[in-house]
């Protein structure tokens, strides 16, 4: 007894290994999905045990049910169907990586505008503002402009309580004092020696100076000089044109773009954007249909970048 039960344990052991191999499961449930009616005949109908047997060897004994069609089905699951598998997730995976891309592009494209916005925003600002000495200029009026309200505050009150002999008086020591104030103003007019030229060279050589130290590309992008593609585009334009000397033509500045290892396609796309703007802010100006000239305003902005 004991060795029956052990037969039938490791026959299911078997059995149960078997059916663990792929292409062995796969031609089972292939073979059951095919021949279904055979079992089913087999188990549930009401014939006799040989008129089971006579009509399953009449209707059911076909090579191509019970071999070809489940071994076909059981080779392309186990060896074309995990390829096939393999080519739909590729497939996700390259429309995902896009839609990541577009993202992106759109995120880059976002960020560049807000930042041109708040450039703009901070030119204003400042030249709303106004630079410091005009600034002070206006302090120091306002303030000579108080001390005028005061003195003349003074000077009616000490009206009304002079009398007639304090007006003669004081009516007298404002003609001498007038008097020595012509002959002062005679002696101090003569002509002072201005110095246009010496300012003229000095700034020239200033300019000689700074362009023996401007940085290499490579320098600029490490330091991030630049926080717009507006004031990179007029750093390239700067190098392109030979420090300002020369033309310099839109592909000039996709090739700086390749030299800086900035070149991404939302940039290129703005590229012509950017400077049309800079055109209009009198950065750049055109001096035919291809070729520009960096202006002298837009020289000073590129080399305060450099200075930063």
């Amino acid at each position: 007894m004991n060795s029956l039960k052990e037969f039938f344990l490791s026959f299911f052991e078997s059995a149960k290994d078997r059916l663990k191999n792929p292409v062995i499961g796969a031609f089972v449930i292939a073979w059951l999905a095919v021949n279904w009616r055979f079992l089913a005949i087999l188990l549930f109908s009401s014939k006799t045990i040989e008129q089971k047997i006579e009509f399953v060897e009449t209707n059911y004994f076909d090579i191509d049910f019970n071999l070809w069609i489940p071994l076909t089905f059981s080779v392309f699951y186990v060896l074309i169907l995990p390829y096939i598998m393999a080519l739909f997730d590729w497939l996700s995976q390259k429309g995902i990586a896009s839609r990541k891309l577009i993202s992106k592009n759109h995120r880059i494209t976002d960020i560049q505008n807000r930042q041109e916005i708040a450039a703009e925003e901070w030119q204003l600002e400042k030249i709303k503002e106004g630079s410091p000495d005009i600034q002070a200029m206006k302090l120091k009026i306002s303030q000579l402009e108080e001390q005028l309200l005061e003195k003349d505050d003074v000077i009616t009150n000490l009206s009304e309580n002079l009398t007639p002999d304090d007006v003669e008086s004081v009516e007298v020591k404002n003609l001498s004092e007038n008097k020595k104030s012509q002959t002062k103003r005679k002696t101090s007019t003569k002509p002072k020696k201005t110095r246009p030229e010496k300012d003229t060279k000095e700034k020239t050589k200033n300019i000689n100076l700074e362009l023996k130290d401007f940085p290499v590309m490579k320098d600029i992008v490490i330091r991030d000089l630049a926080k717009t593609e507006r004031e990179w585009i007029l750093i390239f334009a700067l190098y392109s044109s030979d420090y300002g000397k020369k033309v310099f033509t839109r592909e000039n500045i996709i090739t700086k773009y390749d030299e800086s290892n900035r070149k991404t396609n939302s940039r290129l796309a703005n590229v012509s954007n950017n400077l049309k703007n800079m055109v209009k802010a009198g950065q750049v100006k055109f001096v035919n249909d291809d070729d520009m000239l960096l202006t002298e305003i837009g020289k000073e902005i590129a080399i305060e970048i450099l200075n930063r």
